[in-house]
Formats: C-alpha cells, sequence, structure tokens
C-alpha cells in the first residue's frame, strides 16, 4: 500500500538567465521556416533542499538565431528526502511522487509568459510559445544533482 505523503511546493525565485532578441528579424516571418527548440533542465540542490529547474526556447530561421530566452525558478519541496531519492552508487534520482510534471509545468508556463511579453512589439509576436504536452517535457528533461561542497 503507497503511503500517503503531504506535499508542499513553494516557488522560492524565479530568474531571467538570458534574453536575446535579433534586431535584424524580418517584418514577414515564414513560419514554415521558423525552428524553435527548448531546453529543459532539472537540477536537484541537495544541501538546500530544494529544486532549480530551468527551461530555455530558441527561434531561428535558417541557422540564424532570431530570438533566445532562459529562465529558471527554484522550488521548495517538503518533504525533500521522502520525495527525492539520490542514489550517489549508482547516480541515479528518483521520485516518490510524480512532482517532476508539475515543476516542468510551472516552469514552461512561466518561459511562455516571459517570452509573450518580451517579443509583444517584435514580429515574433504573432509565433508565441508552441504547446508542448508535459509527457513530451518530462521526455526533454535532463537532471543534474549539485556536488555537495
Amino acid at each position: 500500500m503507497e503511503q500517503d505523503i503531504r506535499i508542499r511546493f513553494s516557488i522560492e525565485s524565479l530568474e531571467e538567465q538570458k534574453f536575446e532578441l535579433s534586431s535584424s528579424i524580418p517584418e514577414s516571418l515564414d513560419g514554415d521556416k521558423l525552428e524553435v527548440r527548448y531546453l529543459i533542465e532539472t537540477e536537484i540542490l541537495r544541501s538546500q533542499e530544494k529544486v532549480r529547474v530551468t527551461t530555455g526556447v530558441k527561434y531561428s530561421m535558417e541557422e540564424q538565431p532570431l530570438c533566445e530566452l532562459i529562465v529558471g525558478a527554484v522550488f521548495g519541496i517538503e518533504p525533500f528526502s521522502d520525495i527525492i531519492v539520490i542514489d550517489d552508487n549508482k547516480k541515479t534520482v528518483s521520485f516518490t511522487k510524480e512532482v517532476v510534471p508539475t515543476l516542468l509545468n510551472i516552469t514552461f508556463g512561466t518561459l511562455r509568459g516571459v517570452l509573450f511579453e518580451k517579443t509583444k512589439d517584435s514580429p515574433l509576436a504573432v509565433f508565441p510559445l508552441p504547446p508542448v504536452s508535459i509527457p513530451e517535457l518530462v521526455e526533454m528533461n535532463r537532471f543534474r544533482v549539485e556536488n555537495d561542497a
């Protein structure tokens, strides 16, 4: 029988880590030629008992960068050690509950909102961040565990 665990999330911080918008974006962009790439990374901050989720998007056309945005969010999760299990010998991270989809959804939504605000007066305004399903985000996600000092 699965143990009931009451989980508490808190957003400790949100930060824009990078934003670049090309000054040479054509006024009439061809949406079929627009390339969109994502960055999704989850870092377990073991010593702080927090999780940092970094999401990013890069728009380019014909290999020319048009826009890049990376945002990060640090989450407090309680009870940390009951939710996140780190096996240093096997170099694995596992979660006793499905918290990762929630964290990715929150951070990706933040990325979407910041991108909208940052590009609203540019030709990219008509190309909002394409929808991505949560299972796709989970699949793209990479994990890291901080090295304790």
